[in-house]
């Protein structure tokens, strides 16, 4: 099953002052994340969905 990436969102957050102090070396803190859509959408109820996600594993 293909995955639908609908957004992506990437951020990168240089810190160089923690409150008033200057900190000895700055610190890079990067994130990355998708927004992708559900491939059960329309389905209506479905009870278990384990077996189902256990094929997929890990994106």
């Amino acid at each position: 099953m293909p995955i639908d990436i609908r957004r992506t969102l990437t951020t990168v957050q240089t810190t160089h002052k923690e409150g008033w102090k200057e900190v000895a070396e700055p610190t890079t803190l990067v994130a990355a994340m998708a927004i992708i859509g559900n491939p059960w959408y329309g389905r209506g109820h479905v009870e278990d969905l384990s077996p189902e996600i256990r094929e997929h594993g890990p994106v």
